[in-house]
């Protein structure tokens, strides 16, 4: 939801955020978040989740949710098959029973498609920070959006040539490939018990000292357990 909601209000890059005003600091909860949420609310009603179905490992699933837990395990848990585990020998193509790979990228031809590097999505229209409505991706709107190309005006050895040209040529859109923002926030509400207020801001701060953040990130576990990080670290 992030990066969709980040497409339409973000358009300086990471000189830029979009969870807050840079001035005030009031949350930026408006017209940008509630489209974002639309949008993957449909998502995921149509959707299988890469962590809980096999949709990912065979080759069925484009796009996990919940990263970098839930990609993780799509590729090295042992017990439930990830493709790191599979064909040992012979790479991480997944092969069914006769040794045949059970899904592969094609090329209409038939022929194996070589990994491609695809830009992410993006948005035609941007949040205006002053109104707070969605204006045209311009120029004066858009510093950093790109026009979109027709096929033909790619390098010659550019295999998106082929595809039909896009009704939106030579807009421009709003890419955000590194958005300003991080895994986990953590909030204090106004109105708790002050005790609860001190308690949450110590383990907030225990959690975020340098060797117990570092130990967070590789071990692999959750934070909400730093006795289990005293120990394991």
């Amino acid at each position: 939801m992030y990066s969709t909601w980040a497409t339409t209000d973000q358009t300086k890059g990471i000189q830029q955020g979009f969870f807050f005003d840079e001035s005030t600091f009031d949350a930026r909860i408006g017209n940008g978040f509630e489209h974002a949420m639309n949008i993957w609310k449909d998502l995921w009603a149509n959707s299988a989740d890469g962590c809980i179905t096999s949709n990912f490992v065979e080759g069925r699933c484009a796009i996990g949710f919940a990263p970098p837990g839930c990609w993780k395990g799509s590729f090295v848990n042992a017990e439930q098959g990830g493709v790191a585990w599979r064909n040992k020998t012979d790479g991480s193509v997944l092969r069914d029973e006769n040794g045949e790979p059970l899904w592969r990228p094609r090329m209409k031809d038939g022929s194996y498609a070589e990994p491609y590097r695809l830009k992410p999505f993006g948005s035609l229209e941007i949040v205006d920070r002053e109104t707070d409505e969605f204006v045209e991706c311009a120029p004066d709107t858009c510093p950093k959006g790109e026009r979109i190309p027709h096929p033909s005006k790619l390098p010659a050895d550019d295999r998106a040539r082929i595809l039909v040209p896009s009704k939106h040529v030579d807009k421009l859109i709003n890419r955000v490939p590194f958005y300003w923002s991080g895994g986990y926030g953590t909030g204090i509400r106004k109105s708790a018990e002050p005790l609860a207020k001190d308690l949450m801001w110590d383990f907030f701060v225990y959690v975020n000292v340098s060797i117990i953040s570092l130990c967070s990130v590789n071990v692999g576990v959750w934070y909400l357990y730093p006795l289990l990080y005293s120990v394991r670290c």
